[in-house]
């Protein structure tokens, strides 16, 4: 099945296409088309068009998070209807807007004893209206239509460990003109809101200091915005200390709102945030995780959305892995991996066009008598089916037996059906010659574990823009000792960067090919060209084994 999920960002229209077939998946492609000044949606979906190959089988999308609310609750039930009527009652009292002018939709998070967890998203059936009227009349009239909480939800699931959904997380969600809050914890939501903070805040902050234009601004942005730390700023120069502190106050009001936020997940549940991601285009200014990590003490990292999704180990850049985050949850959410169905405002009245069953009365009796000649036609076809399935049956049995005598030479037809009657012991004795045929296959087959494949590898997950210089490269005990194939081998391996932050990255990549990474202290040492000071960063660890 082609699933196509779709982001309406302000910035840019993201798409991402996974193809998912017995609870297996996989990213087939992504799209981002750059939305102009006063584009509408339905004109970024004419240019969609034309890059999908294969009509998807299922769309989805997601309403921004200003206009859904969501709520976690605890009913005293097991009984469906009771928690239907109980989340009624319960949003009946709870929402700020009347239950009858709004849709909602909820799934069941976990039982406990005889009681059930809850999470239920709710939206104003204007604010629906609105959403849907861009897109009902494209190609891409969506199926289902959820929450951003519940796509982050499947997406922190695939994409985290479950020893660290055990405590807290936080996700920063940034775009444009809006950022995302959502709390993940125990594999389950625990709040999601938004705020009116985006890039474009950078934006026209430094267009209002410089007295520079918007498209200026952002260039300047774009090309120079950082966040310096003390390091840095005592080696930047004034302009460049000046733009900081600029962008530094640009942020305030997104600083002011994390630390909240981590108070809230405090006060919930009752332990620290563990860590924060960062997604979305504008979490890519350098050194933005570095400076909420400082500023609150919780590691900060950005979150690889795709890179942790692909199953053949494709690495995807790190400003795809940002911008396409929501559209990658989006897709996750209708992969059958835990079996509960989507948040779906999309039903009722809101349904997709073609999707309700309505029953003709006025051709009731001509239903009848069509019912009828088919049942007529399904006898005859079962005893036709019947005659034909013997005569296959018989010509199935005459292929088995060329096929055994093929395989295991001149046997005699009593042999065949001792071999047929005892379908395990058949089953071992091909199995055993299958295996004896793989390890002659093992004999003539390249080496996959080799030190050039392994520098390889490395080099191949090094972006264009990074400029490291290898000095140092080992792999095995010693150079003195020979190299032993298919086995978990001592690395060691040494570059000379220009900055301490490259060679953090650095040492981000290098933990993608190695187990047991050690990074020793950095040297600062003079370039070869006795023109500059770099740094030496110098790594351990072991190859990974090979399956």
């Amino acid at each position: 099945m082609r699933i196509l999920s779709i982001d309406l960002g302000q910035h840019s229209l993201k798409a991402v296409e996974i193809d998912s077939a017995f609870n297996r998946y996989e990213v087939h492609e992504y799209h981002e088309i750059l939305r102009q000044q006063d584009v509408s949606n339905e004109y970024l979906l004419g240019q969609l068009a034309t890059k999908i190959q294969k009509k998807p089988d299922r769309i989805i999308t997601a309403m921004p998070s200003g206009l859904v609310t969501t709520r976690n609750l605890s009913l005293p039930t097991k009984d469906r209807k009771a928690i239907i009527a109980g989340i009624a009652f319960e949003l009946e009292d709870d929402l700020p807007f009347d239950l009858e002018n709004a849709v909602y939709d909820f799934c069941t998070l976990s039982h406990n004893n005889n009681s059930t967890q809850i999470h239920v998203s709710a939206t104003l059936k204007e604010h629906l209206t609105h959403y849907l009227d861009g897109l009902n009349k494209t190609e891409f009239d969506p199926d289902t239509v959820t929450s951003e909480s519940w796509l982050f939800c499947a997406l922190l699931n695939r994409s985290l460990d479950p020893a660290t959904q055990q405590k807290p997380v936080l996700l920063i969600h940034t775009g444009k003109t809006r950022t995302v809050f959502y709390c993940h914890w125990n594999g389950q939501p625990v709040f999601c809101k938004e705020i009116a903070w985006g890039g474009e805040t950078i934006t026209k902050n430094l267009a209002a200091i410089y007295q520079i234009t918007r498209e200026e601004a952002e260039q300047v942005k774009t090309a120079s915005g950082y966040w310096l730390n003390a390091e840095q700023e005592a080696a930047a120069t004034p302009e460049q200390r000046e733009l900081s502190i600029e962008i530094v106050k640009s942020c305030e009001s997104l600083i002011q709102e994390i630390k909240k936020t981590l108070f809230s997940i405090r006060g919930v549940t009752h332990q620290s945030t563990h860590q924060i991601y960062l997604s979305g285009g504008p979490s890519q200014l350098p050194g933005l995780n570095s400076f909420i990590e400082n500023e609150f003490q919780v590691p900060t990292t950005p979150l690889q959305s795709l890179s942790r999704l692909s199953n053949s180990g494709v690495s995807y850049n790190e400003q795809s892995d940002a911008a396409l985050s929501l559209a990658a949850g989006a897709a996750l959410s209708l992969v059958a991996l835990d079996r509960i169905k989507p948040i779906q405002f999309r039903k009722k009245e809101f349904a997709k066009a073609g999707a309700k069953s309505l029953i003709n009365w006025g051709a009731y009796q001509t239903i009848a008598w069509s019912a009828l000649s088919v049942m007529v036609a399904a006898f005859i076809s079962f005893n036709v089916q019947i005659f034909s399935y013997e005569s296959q049956i018989k010509d199935l049995d005459m292929k088995l037996e060329r096929s055994l005598k093929d395989y295991y030479g001149s046997v005699t037809r009593t042999q065949i059906k001792a071999y047929l009657s005892n379908s395990v012991e058949l089953k071992n004795k091909l199995q055993k010659q299958i295996n004896l045929n793989r390890e002659l296959a093992k004999l003539s087959a390249p080496n996959p574990q080799t030190p050039i494949n392994y520098l390889k590898d490395i080099s191949g997950q090094l972006p264009r823009s990074m400029a490291a210089d290898l000095v140092h490269f080992q792999v095995g005990s010693s150079t003195q000792s020979s190299f032993i194939p298919n086995v978990t081998q001592e690395v060691k391996v040494a570059f000379q960067v220009k900055s301490l932050e490259m060679g953090e990255k650095l040492g981000q990549i290098i933990g993608r090919t190695l187990v047991g990474v050690q990074k020793l202290s950095p040297e600062e040492i003079l370039a070869t060209d006795s023109s500059s000071q770099v740094w030496k960063f110098t790594f351990t660890g072991k190859t990974k084994e090979v399956k």
